[in-house]
């Protein structure tokens, strides 16, 4: 149409009734590209799926999962990935051999589920992201978090402040419960702390190191035999008037520093446990959002906040990665 026509189907429009104009604009607008809303951000899916990261940190020599060897050749590809062979124990292998994340599938949405690792999103908000099933994301969660859960500081010295927080004893999403259900929010059949309660028993010195177990039988003898080698010994041991920790400190031989918190003693010159505290206190708002964690489960998800915890500037789905296979360990950022 050129201009001339275009002048003359505009003064032809003029003579259209209201009905008949919305009717040509709404045939008008069928054939436009459609644009966005004011304010509206479009979030584009990273070029880079998960598939190639790990193949970049695991490719760069091919080690024998079996005996450690290197040296492999190359022994075909099978479901997209390279295969290679040990010259020394005859062993098959591909790159994700022996990692938390073999044998899982829709390599592709790897790195956008660590990314909603890293942003901490609910299981549905990661499915509905990620464009996998519901039961995927829940198994995909605990195949990343297996390592970080494992993954302790074992060299705790300085001022070591250890406290222990609680958590109620849960049975989600198990189909054999050793007592009757009950809904989201039901209090304790007791009062006080019972043996319904978990307790997530923390240590932490002033460099931000970590350690973390969770106990339902809380002595020290218990206690002893989970964190005897994490501490130095010349590390003091600081916390609550609890007597459990005055027996852990005798039987390791540490020096302890005892703050009586229920009395309204804060500190005592540079011992106190504020820090442990404020810990314990982010990892509840943390938590909180999970409308509960079940029990099994709970290791996991104190692995997973002290992941976030220690890297909260510097995390990147990518460095997630590489912590959930286990060819980096984190480390916590010490405070300036």
């Amino acid at each position: 149409m050129d201009h001339a026509e275009f002048q003359e189907w505009l003064l032809q429009a003029s003579c259209l009734t209201r009905s008949q104009k919305r009717k040509a604009i709404a045939q008008i607008s069928e054939g436009l590209p459609k644009s966005r809303p004011r304010g509206l951000k479009i979030v584009e899916k990273p070029e880079t799926n998960g598939l190639s990261e790990v193949l970049k940190i695991l490719n760069v020599e091919p080690i024998c999962p079996s005996c450690q060897a290197s040296g492999a050749y190359l022994w075909g590809m099978r479901s997209g990935l390279q295969r290679y062979r040990c010259r020394l124990c005859k062993h098959t292998f591909n790159a994700l051999s022996g990692t938390v994340l073999a044998g899982l599938h829709k390599k592709e949405q790897w790195l956008a589920y660590a990314d909603c690792l890293e942003r901490s999103h609910t299981l549905r908000a990661s499915a509905k992201l990620c464009d996998v099933n519901f039961t995927t994301a829940f198994h995909w969660r605990h195949r990343f978090m297996e390592m970080v859960s494992e993954d302790q500081a074992e060299d705790l010295g300085g001022i070591v402040e250890a406290d222990e927080t609680f958590f109620r004893e849960s049975f989600k999403g198990k189909r054999h419960l050793p007592r009757p259900s009950h809904k989201r929010g039901t209090p304790a059949s007791k009062r006080g702390r019972s043996k319904e309660w978990i307790k997530a028993v923390t240590l932490r010195d002033r460099t931000g190191a970590t350690h973390e177990l969770t106990l339902k039988d809380f002595r020290a003898a218990t206690l002893m035999s989970e964190i005897a080698f994490s501490l130095r010994p010349d590390a003091v041991l600081c916390s609550d008037g609890s007597p459990v920790y005055v027996k852990l400190a005798k039987a390791l031989n540490l020096h302890h520093e005892s703050v009586n918190v229920s009395a309204g003693e804060r500190s005592r010159c540079a011992f106190h446990i504020q820090n442990v505290n404020a810990y314990h206190s982010r990892l509840k708002g943390w938590i909180a959002r999970f409308h509960g964690v079940g029990t099994f489960y709970l290791p996991n998800y104190l692995g997973w906040h002290r992941l976030l915890d220690g890297h909260q500037t510097t995390l990147t789905p990518s460095i997630l990665l590489r912590v959930a296979i286990g060819k980096v360990r984190f480390q916590p950022i010490s405070p300036s």
